[in-house]
C-alpha cells in the first residue's frame, strides 16, 4: 500500500508524462492562439466528459499521417477530428492508422467473415442454435440473411 506521498509523486509523474506525450503529438493544449482557416475550436464540456482530469484540447486541425497498410499520406480533416473526440468519446490521444480506401477495405473484409461464419453456423445447426451460439438474436440473424440475399437475387436477375 502507498502512502499519500508516494501517491501524490506517482500522480505528478503521470500529469507531466501526459503533458510531454500531448506536445509530442502535435495538439496545443495550453495555448489559446486565434484560430485560422481550417482550424475549429473544441467544445471543453464535451472533452471533460471522457477526459475529466486533462488536458483538453483547445481546437482541430487537419493532421497528416501515414497509413500502416498502403503508406500513402492521409489527412485527418479538424471536422473528423471534433466528431471522434467529442461525439464518438474516442479518446484524445488516438489517431488514425488507416487512410479511408484501406478502412474500406477492412470493414469490406470483415463483413465478408462475418457472412461465411453466420451462414455456416445456419446451415450446420439453424437459426435457433446459431442465433444461440452468436448471441444474437434470430430477428437480426435473418436481417442479415435477407441482406445477403438481395445482392444475389440482383446477379441473378443481370446475368438473365
Amino acid at each position: 500500500m502507498k502512502s499519500s506521498r508516494h501517491r501524490r509523486i506517482e500522480l505528478t509523474r503521470r500529469r507531466a508524462a501526459r503533458k510531454k506525450a500531448t506536445e509530442r503529438i502535435g495538439y496545443d493544449v495550453v495555448s489559446d492562439k486565434k484560430l485560422v482557416t481550417g482550424m475549429l475550436a473544441s467544445d471543453p464540456q464535451r472533452l471533460a466528459k471522457y477526459a475529466p482530469d486533462g488536458p483538453y484540447i483547445r481546437y482541430y486541425e487537419d493532421m497528416t499521417f501515414q497509413c500502416r497498410e498502403c503508406d500513402s499520406p492521409a489527412v485527418w480533416r479538424a471536422e473528423a477530428q471534433k466528431e471522434w473526440h467529442e461525439v464518438c468519446g474516442g479518446h484524445i490521444f488516438s489517431r488514425p492508422k488507416l487512410c479511408h480506401t484501406c478502412r474500406i477495405e477492412v470493414e469490406e473484409m470483415r463483413n465478408i467473415n462475418r457472412k461465411k461464419h453466420i451462414e455456416g453456423l445456419v446451415g450446420k445447426y439453424g437459426v435457433e442454435e446459431a442465433s444461440r451460439r452468436l448471441r444474437m438474436t434470430r430477428e437480426r440473424i435473418e436481417a442479415y440473411m435477407r441482406l445477403w440475399a438481395a445482392p444475389a437475387k440482383k446477379n441473378q436477375e443481370s446475368e438473365r
